[in-house]
């Protein structure tokens, strides 16, 4: 059994941030995962009775849930607090989609996690209320912003720039913000680095990037057409979720078609569990961007379209690939893959038909340079 015992440094209702957690290994010794190497002791022989103590005094969170997976040598907990969650949601900043295994607790709901998967749940969400706050007109509702983004991350450049931006006393909060988060800046240099900041470039990296995605089960020739319309049509690379899956999987080389197969499956439904954020940004940045249309292939899940969608590039454009059952069917067998219907069940084929429904654009596997063609013309 996979337990967390406790979350650290109590979070509360009003937050939304990553912090550490109190598990036990199999033989029931606590350990503490996600501190950081300055206040790596904290966690060294953590006792039953210390942890009880830290409770007690409020300086941490007993949770007691048990996990689905093992958690990873540096894994921590996304904690949402529901304070926070409501009032993003009455604003219109909700999260990204987020992780699958959503554990409850006293005041909110928290996710376990590498750091590096959780962390850009804090950092997209940061930019995108960082943008709605430059967009905004209404002070009141700009002061709301600055002060749900203190709860994220105070110390952010972006909240710094929000809070001062807000203030109806700007040069006490200059004079507060060099004391805590801007040591040795005078009060002159901190303001113009929040002008600069306020009347930049977008915030958003992806603001003018339009997105083609490719989705369709397998067996259906996608790919194919997916990267005859990056090259022929769009001229870039085709990226591919399944790059950013293959990272993780090692020992493939010498497997047959339906032991690699599996494992892919697996890998990539265990990487959009945990964090559908963490993978779509990464396949995102593995493309070589030399223009502004970039061609995705392998959409497989809705969570992973809405949170493209959240990013908020240009333009989400998905693109469904269609062929008959019996034709799938027989190119699986002819890979010597023992049981076609093992694949049609598991979790990444699940949403497809969902997806496929919902497309854009639904084109059988034969369609020729006219039907690619009208792709490009409504981009």
């Amino acid at each position: 059994m996979k337990l967390v015992h406790a979350l650290l440094d109590k979070p509360g209702h009003e937050s939304f941030g990553m912090i550490p957690i109190v598990t036990s290994d199999e033989g029931g010794q606590l350990r503490v995962l996600g501190l950081a190497r300055a206040s790596a002791h904290r966690g060294q022989s953590l006792r039953t009775e210390e942890l009880e103590e830290l409770v007690r005094a409020g300086h941490a969170l007993r949770v007691d849930q048990e996990l689905g997976r093992e958690p990873a040598s540096d894994a921590v907990a996304l904690w949402l607090g529901d304070s926070f969650n409501g009032r993003a949601a009455a604003l219109g900043l909700p999260p990204p989609p987020l992780p699958a295994e959503q554990l409850p607790a006293s005041g909110g709901t928290f996710f376990v996690g590498p750091s590096i998967a959780l962390f850009p749940y804090l950092d997209r969400w940061i930019i995108a209320a960082f943008r709605r706050f430059r967009r905004e007109s209404d002070l009141k509702t700009k002061r709301d912003i600055a002060r749900l983004m203190r709860w994220v991350l105070p110390q952010r450049p972006e909240t710094l720039a929000a809070a001062w931006s807000s203030s109806s006393k700007a040069d006490r909060e200059l004079e507060l913000q060099r004391r805590t988060f801007a040591h040795g800046k005078s009060q002159d240099s901190l303001r113009e680095e929040h002008k600069a900041l306020l009347s930049g470039d977008d915030p958003n990296d992806l603001a003018e990037l339009q997105l083609v995605l490719f989705t369709g089960g397998t067996g259906v020739a996608r790919e194919e057409l997916a990267f005859r319309f990056a090259k022929d049509f769009v001229r870039s690379d085709l990226v591919t979720f399944r790059g950013q899956i293959d990272k993780h999987l090692v020992g493939v080389a010498n497997l047959t078609y339906a032991q690699r197969k599996d494992r892919e499956m697996d890998q990539g439904q265990a990487e959009v569990d945990t964090s559908p954020l963490a993978l779509a940004l990464s396949t995102l940045n593995s493309a070589q961007r030399h223009q502004n249309t970039l061609v995705v292939d392998g959409l497989r899940h809705r969570s992973i379209r809405a949170t493209l969608e959240w990013l908020g590039p240009r333009k989400v454009l998905v693109v469904a690939v269609e062929a008959a059952d019996t034709i799938r069917r027989e190119r699986i067998k002819l890979k010597q893959y023992p049981d076609p219907d093992r694949i049609f069940r598991h979790a990444t084929e699940r949403d497809i038909p969902e997806l496929t429904k919902t497309a854009n654009w639904r084109l059988q596997e034969t369609a020729g340079d006219k039907e690619l063609g009208q792709i490009l013309d409504s981009l």
